[in-house]
């Protein structure tokens, strides 16, 4: 039996929300809804999930923590690169231990760019637009 893959053909941008933290959820999720209140989020609190949402629907960004309760960020990001018709989306690690990661080069290719949560959830607003509505003028 195939699965229907879900596209989102408009300008709406289709995110995915990984973490745990339920807190740190809804604040990803406020943040990318007051930048982007036509963006459509999704969110899961594990990587099993997030591999499943990715299976039938194609992304336009990928979120993840850097730990997950069934695997890290980094080995998620390779499952749906490697399973996933969104193996081609952004994927974006939003740690507070980045630069810690970064120095012992841990991160691999599979990550597509990083967020360090030092920097506001105002900035990662910004950041995350700047990957599915690179265009948009907010003057």
């Amino acid at each position: 039996m195939t699965q229907e893959i879900v596209l989102f053909e408009n300008d709406e941008p289709n995110i995915l929300v990984v973490d745990s933290s339920k807190m740190t959820r809804k604040l990803i999720v406020k943040t990318i809804n007051e930048e982007m209140p036509n963006a459509h989020v999704t969110v899961c609190d594990n990587a099993s999930e997030a591999i499943g949402s990715c299976l039938t629907t194609v992304f336009d960004l990928v979120t993840t923590a850097l730990a997950l309760p069934d695997m890290t960020g980094d080995q998620l990001a390779r499952e749906i690169r490697e399973q996933s018709p969104a193996r081609y989306s952004p994927i974006i690690l939003i740690s507070g231990s980045v630069q810690e990661q970064l120095q012992q080069r841990s991160i691999s290719d599979d990550i597509t760019d990083y967020f360090d949560k030092s920097n506001g959830f105002k900035a990662l607003g910004a950041f995350v637009r700047g990957y599915v509505q690179p265009d948009v003028d907010v003057t």
